[in-house]
């Protein structure tokens, strides 16, 4: 299957906002006839790096934001746009420093280092370190796969320290909150510590050309079981290293899970696809604009079970017969996940119209608690429970 970039030659618009309108700063190609050969996925990455290094350095004059618009053009002409950046220059402040955000869900005690490895622990990361995993654009399974990353949070020592205090907490409810805390220091650092060991392993394959496929097979022949899963994210999370985009990452396990791959490498590109969901904005880059939140959680909830809605193309489309193949089931998880969370947030269901919010709240309830997996529907019922009380006794205190 062609990457999306190999089909179609590619057309940047880095655009500035000045005095609230927005102006083209420059036009950039892609320079694949100066190029010759095949437009691979090294080229692709090497130039979309060039186009938001020049974006970023307008950020340090006079404006008030920039943006990319990424055009894919066909060769009868037809263009379709995408924006892949946006930014807001700061205005000489220092930039919002991450925090550490509530983690509301159960947090399984890791027995081991390699607990760390897996997809409840890096759910739990990836909402604990959210703002700090959407500054870098990496996911959570990244994170603690590759040093560089690890080393960088190093630098930011009280996320780890929050995190690790709210953990533990939850996970010493009836113990000793200071010990447990020991104890999960304890397995970062030998994270840590493996994660240093595996930059200096010698002649370790790498994903060259962007023939992914092939550097699956280079590493199936040179391990197996936990070392291969292991070895195959580092090699992806330097792949992907220095690229801004959750969408690479979440086309590139897509465009992959259909190969012949061995099952460590399939559930693997789960996870990867799970973390990449992980992150609002790309849930938002991907449905599009939606009226309310209802609507959105609607939306949410078909993608969940992989069901068709008109107008699907590209990485949406892929998601969404994947997920209905049953191949995706971790990614399915983290998008439950989100509508569960986004019920209990207690934001209305309709954006500017209260009258219509019980009428919403009623429709979107008898829309999702039948799709809802059945591990769920206690969660999601009690959700909706809250909020008709809640509009009750709002009622009643009107009157």
């Amino acid at each position: 299957m062609a990457e999306f970039f190999e089909s179609r030659k590619l057309r940047y618009e880095i655009l500035k906002l000045c005095d609230k309108r927005w102006q083209i700063a420059e036009v950039v190609g892609d320079g694949r006839e100066q190029r010759g050969g095949r437009f691979a996925r090294s080229e692709f990455e090497e130039v979309e790096r060039g186009v938001l290094a020049k974006a970023n350095a307008l950020l340090a004059g006079e404006v008030q934001a920039v943006k990319v618009l990424r055009e894919r053009v066909r060769d009868d002409g037809f263009v379709t746009t995408t924006e892949v950046f946006f930014r807001e220059a700061t205005g000489g402040k220092a930039e919002t420093p991450a925090t550490v955000s509530r983690y509301d869900g159960t947090v399984s005690v890791c027995a081991g280092p390699g607990d760390l490895y897996r997809r409840d622990a890096c759910k739990a990361i990836g909402v604990l370190l959210r703002s700090y995993l959407d500054k870098q654009f990496i996911t959570a399974l990244e994170l603690v796969h590759f040093h560089p990353y690890i080393r960088k949070l190093n630098d930011s020592y009280s996320l780890i320290q929050g995190a690790v205090h709210q953990v533990a907490s939850a996970q010493a409810r009836n113990g000793d909150v200071k010990e447990r805390g020991r104890a999960l220091h304890g397995l970062i650092e030998a994270v840590e510590s493996k994660a240093r060991e595996a930059m200096a392993e010698k002649r370790l394959p790498a994903i060259e050309g962007g023939d992914a496929k092939r550097f699956c097979e280079r590493l199936a022949a040179r391990y197996e079981g936990d070392q291969l899963r292991f070895y195959a994210m580092l090699g992806i999370a330097r792949h992907f290293q220095g690229t801004q985009s959750f969408q690479a990452r979440l086309d590139f396990a897509l465009d992959l899970l259909p190969s012949e791959l061995p099952a460590q490498i399939k559930a693997l590109l789960d996870e990867i696809a799970a973390g990449c969901l992980d992150s609002s904005q790309l849930i938002m880059d991907l449905l599009g604009h939606r009226p309310n939140l209802a609507a959105a959680l609607v939306a949410l909830a078909q993608l969940a079970r992989g069901r068709e809605e008109a107008g699907n193309t590209g990485t949406l489309a892929k998601l969404r017969a994947l997920i209905a193949g049953g191949m995706l089931p971790l990614a399915a998880d983290s998008l439950w996940d989100r509508i569960l969370r986004e019920l209990a947030r207690g934001r209305p269901l309709s954006r500017s119209d209260d009258k219509q919010e019980w009428n919403l709240l009623m429709r979107t309830s008898d829309l999702l608690l039948p799709d809802c997996p059945e591990d769920r529907k206690h969660a999601m019922a009690d959700h909706f429970k809250g909020r008709l009380r809640r509009l009750r006794d709002a009622a009643v205190l009107r009157e």
